[in-house]
């Protein structure tokens, strides 16, 4: 399997891994904990850099200004 960077500048945009069943269902699984924890608007982890804030597409929902 191959993961695609559209935003990397220098260096091999793609990383590859082999595949496996089971860390394909654990990683949808994070993944749908993830989205859970969105919708609950439950943002524990707070991004430490302001440049981070600026382009995150959740910076008006997180309450870290």
């Amino acid at each position: 399997m191959n993961l695609y960077y559209t935003g990397e500048d220098s260096g091999v945009p793609t990383i590859t891994y082999p595949y496996t069943k089971t860390a394909v269902e654990g990683t949808i699984a994070a993944f749908d904990e993830t989205v859970h924890k969105i919708m609950r608007k439950e943002f524990s982890q707070r991004a430490e850099s302001p440049k981070t804030c600026e382009g995150c597409d959740f910076r008006f929902y997180c309450g870290n200004r």
